[in-house]
């Protein structure tokens, strides 16, 4: 979706308007490579076309692979993801003697068996980062995408004020000119290394978030349930006291004061057990912010599901790569268990559709009209076998009000 950069205007304006593209809805994919010397891969571009156009790979940045959709509909696939592979292959040129480690987030295009067997086969380790961390550790989320869009919505501005387009309407047949002019300028030594730099993973700092970064998290920061007995563990229902907006209970011993107070723990290591009544009075008085008015938190999570968590892994790791291999046979067992017993309702429907065409008999009373919803209504599938296949009645419907027959 094209997003309009600033526009120049007259000084007081009330309204400045701009020319945008009305095309919507379709998408193109767009998957890039870098490493943290500050070089990187041509892209690779998946268009919502099942048929690739030549003219794509002519205006598209050099060394660029184009491909299609099998389903028209531009979302990045596991077939899709493999066919990068081979491009990042061609470039990389991984090797025994020198290794690729490749970073990627969990999309289920990623966690793909054959995936797996291609990174292996060419001496590429594929780690994956933790889930809903992107935005954090992925260098090209943090210094690289945000002037990638920059530019292009800026060439797309120009591509719309030119004369000779005029009228119309943005094409996905023009986003490759619009990537030649944009991915230079954004994929640049500079920035890629910031963002190597800024994820703490080149150099390697494990010190690059501070701990007020994690505090979002803490409202939605649930305790788990036991396993054991399905009861909440102390922990639940600490925090379950604490989700209410305002809290009246105080500490009764000296103890819980200390461990909900860091001020009173401050306090007491000072004072010592030396210090006048006065300032141990002043002392018991002392709160946190977070005693006079908790943080909302959400309750414990009820289990309702067993869905699978995800978690930063090795995916090319030989327990790792099992374990995916066993979830992908017992998925397919599954879909076929399943198209198998839909098959066998199938089956049987049509067989008791066939007994009920055969045994209705239409009264004396009924009318030709009625006769007509009722054959509309009672579609008969062709039968998979000739055996199964049902009995023809002797007579037409419509025929059958009809004297002499």
């Amino acid at each position: 979706m094209q997003r309009p950069c600033k526009v120049v205007a007259q000084r007081g304006a009330k309204q400045v308007g701009a020319v945008v593209s009305q095309e919507r809805g379709s998408l193109v994919t767009i998957c890039c490579g870098i490493n943290a010397v500050g070089n990187h891969i041509p892209p690779y571009f998946i268009f919502p076309r099942v048929n690739v156009q030549q003219h794509w790979h002519l205006t598209a940045p050099p060394g660029s692979a184009v491909a299609g959709h099998s389903k028209a509909s531009g979302w990045m696939t596991c077939e899709n993801f493999i066919d990068f592979m081979r491009h990042f292959v061609n470039h990389a040129k991984p090797s025994s003697q020198h290794p690729v480690l490749l970073l990627l987030d969990n999309h289920h295009s990623h966690i793909s068996l054959d995936v797996i067997n291609y990174a292996k086969d060419n001496h590429i380790t594929l780690l994956s980062f933790p889930p809903h961390c992107s935005h954090q550790l992925q260098p090209l989320d943090k210094a690289v995408y945000g002037p990638f869009k920059t530019f292009i919505n800026a060439a797309s501005d120009n591509w719309m004020r030119e004369p000779q387009n005029a009228g119309k309407s943005m094409s996905i047949h023009v986003i490759p000119s619009l990537v030649s002019y944009a991915f230079p300028k954004a994929f640049t030594t500079t920035n890629i290394t910031s963002g190597f730099r800024a994820t703490g993973i080149w150099p390697f700092d494990r010190h690059t978030f501070p701990p007020e970064t994690f505090l979002p998290s803490s409202v939605t920061d649930r305790p788990l349930l036991a396993a054991e007995n399905g009861n909440p563990s102390p922990a639940a229902d600490e925090s379950v006291n604490n989700s209410g907006s305002s809290r009246t209970d105080h500490p009764s011993t000296e103890s819980d004061a200390l461990r909900r107070s860091p001020a009173s723990c401050v306090s007491a290591v000072e004072a010592g057990p030396s210090q006048p009544p006065m300032q141990e009075a002043s002392r018991s008085f002392m709160r946190s912010p977070e005693d006079i008015q908790p943080f909302p938190r959400r309750s414990p999570r009820k289990k309702k599901t067993n869905r699978k968590k995800g978690k930063s892994q090795i995916l090319t790791d030989t327990p790792v790569k099992a374990a995916i291999e066993a979830e992908t046979k017992a998925t397919k067992r599954y879909v076929k268990k399943r198209i198998i017993q839909e098959s066998d309702d199938d089956d049987t429907n049509e067989e008791s559709t066939a007994n009920n065409a055969v045994t209705t008999e239409p009264d004396e009373t009924t009318s030709l009209s009625s006769l007509r919803k009722q054959r509309s209504s009672k579609v008969l599938r062709p039968p998979r076998s000739p055996s199964r296949r049902p009995p023809l009645p002797r007579k037409p419907l419509w025929l059958l009000k009809k004297r002499g027959w």
